[in-house]
């Protein structure tokens, strides 16, 4: 924008423009920096272990695996990028809306999303050991009935993790 304000083909209100248009540039990158130092202070509190686990890819679990757990392997791969979707879609609807920070709602989708990830994971494990007195079905079913559970509850509790780390009670 400095390099337009300069442009001896402007007219003066354009070259006003885009001097303006330059500052309000440099305070949005400003802003935009703050902002990022402090999610990446947020985010910084989560282990770099439990990062590496959240960030895993469920349907990596059943890639070398046989039968029906086999079947519901595309489903796996594919239901991480929804729920974080729709995760992450709920939380630039609550900044849009003004009720919470840029800052509040990462801390509040991120832990949510690791909570949702580590309820899931552990719920499935629970719900599949709990199940397999009815052999392959009944550890089927309590695998996807623990991981749904699990997920529900994980995710609700990192959400209010994320809201005691902010202060949004």
């Amino acid at each position: 924008m400095e390099q337009l304000a300069l442009d001896s083909d402007l007219t003066d209100a354009g070259r006003a423009a885009a001097v303006r248009a330059g500052m309000l540039a440099s305070a949005g990158a400003v802003e935009t920096s703050a902002q990022a130092a402090n999610i990446e202070k947020t985010v910084g509190k989560v282990p770099q272990s439990i990062r590496n686990f959240i960030a895993k890819n469920p349907g990596a679990l059943a890639e070398d695996s046989s039968g029906l757990l086999k079947l519901g392997n595309g489903a796996l791969k594919n239901l991480p990028v929804v729920g974080a979707g729709v995760t992450i879609l709920f939380g630039g609807l609550e900044v849009l809306d003004g009720n919470r920070t840029p800052l509040q709602a990462t801390a509040e989708t991120g832990l949510s999303l690791a909570g949702g990830a580590v309820g899931a994971m552990s719920g499935a494990e629970l719900g599949a050991a709990a199940g397999s007195v009815v052999p392959i079905i009944g550890t089927a079913a309590g695998g996807i009935i623990g991981g749904i559970v699990g997920g529900i509850i994980g995710s609700f509790a990192g959400g209010k993790a994320g809201d005691q780390i902010t202060d949004v009670h």
